[in-house]
């Protein structure tokens, strides 16, 4: 099909698409579409700087 469409295809399981939505510039698309409470939103981490 790649050939014939010039398409690539990801595919990603539950557990791979939850992990993208805790990422900081995309739990709002959980927040929005999913209803994800805001006390279910994980912390981000403090930023780490080299010394």
């Amino acid at each position: 099909m790649r050939d014939t469409y010039d398409v690539a295809l990801d595919v990603f399981d539950g557990q791979a698409v939850a992990g993208m939505l805790t990422q900081g510039d995309r739990v709002w698309i959980a927040q929005r579409f999913l209803d994800l409470p805001s006390s279910m939103i994980p912390d981000e981490p403090a930023e780490t700087h080299p010394d």
